[in-house]
């Protein structure tokens, strides 16, 4: 984090993260067990070898494969997060304050099968978005306050998420703007009453965007896309403090 000298009120930042989890829990298919045998030898269950066992040089046959949930494979994740924040230094029509920031995913992969080498999913529906960019406006002015959100999530290459069974059909990138304002009213509202009561009123997604399609049984990606699931929309809230 930096704080230039030259530039008060101004606010610079950027993060590295490098996630790594290990023996990730899943359910193997009874032929990627077999097929893995000397990984899993606990999970596999044999008769003892008989003569046509032994003359084959093979082991006994199967007679139960444990199914449960098991802890094997690697999901790695790089990203940098970028930030800017700024009060300006002016207060003549109230105090106003910037916010910027952007997520980049660097890679994402996935080594879930035994002898597999790792599935890449950049640019992919699994993996979290390429870029995501958020921006946002704070002003107050006394007892008036408003904010404006602008949000950004990058287009999708592949919606196959390495599942050869998934139609492949590219997400668009999407945005929205939401906004809020209230009002809080100090002296209270009518002959002391309800003092200090905050009131206030905002609009959700204004141009009214739509998540784009995603082949999901929801028709969208409700990890990335639920907030556009409704449209817009309108709220309403008020705090008393007592």
């Amino acid at each position: 984090m930096i704080e230039p000298p030259g530039a008060k009120g101004l606010t610079l930042h950027v993060d590295y993260y490098r996630t790594t989890q290990e023996n990730v829990i899943q359910q193997l298919s009874g032929q990627t067990v077999v097929n893995n045998e000397a990984l899993f030898p606990d999970r596999v269950t044999r008769a003892p070898a008989d003569a046509t066992d032994i003359a084959l040089g093979q082991p006994g046959r199967i007679t139960a494969v444990n199914l449960t949930f098991i802890n094997f494979g690697e999901v790695r994740n790089e990203s940098i997060d970028y930030g800017v924040d700024y009060i300006l230094p002016w207060e003549q029509l109230g105090r106003w304050r910037l916010n910027v920031s952007s997520s980049n995913t660097l890679t994402s992969t996935r080594q879930l099968a035994p002898g597999q080498p790792p599935i890449v999913d950049d640019d992919d529906t699994f993996a979290p978005p390429k870029w995501k960019h958020n921006a946002s406006v704070f002003w107050n002015n006394g007892s008036w306050n408003a904010s404006v959100f602008f949000t950004y999530i990058s287009s999708f290459k592949s919606n196959a998420a390495g599942n050869t069974l998934t139609a492949t059909y590219p997400v668009p990138s999407v945005y929205k703007i939401d906004l809020r304002g209230g009002y809080e009213f100090k002296q209270g509202v009518w002959r002391g009453y309800g003092k200090n009561l905050r009131v206030q009123v905002g609009v959700g997604n204004v141009l009214d965007k739509e998540p784009p399609f995603s082949d999901t049984v929801f028709g969208y990606n409700g990890g990335l896309h639920g907030s556009y699931a409704m449209g817009r929309t309108y709220e309403f809230s008020f705090v008393q403090p007592f």
